[in-house]
């Protein structure tokens, strides 16, 4: 009993004069730097497929926009999805002369539909139906100009929109926007061969 204490307090003190020696000694030192070295953040990449024909349309036909929103696999998520819609309204007489002739022959248009002036084609081309996914989106729109209907003109105004409500997009999920688009059946012949073109900006965040 009497030698386990011998060996156990040689033991502590062999420790104490290491220790000692650590915070007394002098040693020699040498400094290294890591330089160069990059925080990369990960990057929002959406794609957009888009179907989209509204032309030679008489009053009172109606058609279906399509885009598609593809979130890239490689990608992060978007918690918020806007919709920017930009329309740029063309009176038949912005086409050239031959345009107009070539019109005129395909029977889109006709002598009495030429230089009006400015047209306002966009406040005849009525929205129907909006939808993000299944969720409809047209009533996140109201009637600016005051014509009792949704119209491509009050999407124009509206700015930039949130239409994804609270459901993320998630790396190479796929979501869709669906716009159904009727021309007022009660638009007049001073419309012949108008035309409303659409931009549609889509941002991820």
């Amino acid at each position: 009993m009497e030698n386990k204490r011998i060996i156990l307090s040689v033991f502590i003190i062999g420790t104490t004069l290491v220790l000692t020696g650590v915070e007394t000694g002098a040693y020699f030192s040498d400094t290294e730097i890591s330089e160069s070295n990059k925080f990369i953040a990960k990057v929002l990449d959406i794609n957009i497929t888009h179907s989209f024909n509204f032309e030679n349309v008489p009053p009172g036909l109606s058609k279906k926009e399509s885009v598609l929103i593809h979130n890239n696999p490689e990608s992060v998520e978007a918690n918020d999805v806007y919709l920017e819609i930009t329309v740029t309204n063309h009176e038949i007489s912005d086409d050239t002369d031959a345009e107009r002739d070539s019109e005129i022959l395909l029977g889109i248009t006709n002598e009495a539909g030429t230089n009006r002036g400015e047209t306002e084609i966009s406040k005849w081309i009525q929205v129907t139906k909006m939808r993000y996914n299944n969720n409809n989106i047209l009533n996140l729109y109201t009637d600016l100009n005051g014509n009792d209907y949704i119209d491509l003109d009050d999407l124009n105004q509206a700015g930039r929109v949130k239409v994804n409500r609270n459901d993320e997009l998630s790396p190479d999920e796929i979501a869709y926007i669906n716009i159904t688009m009727l021309l007022d059946p009660d638009t007049g012949n001073e419309f012949q061969g108008d035309r409303a073109v659409v931009d549609e900006i889509i941002t991820a965040i």
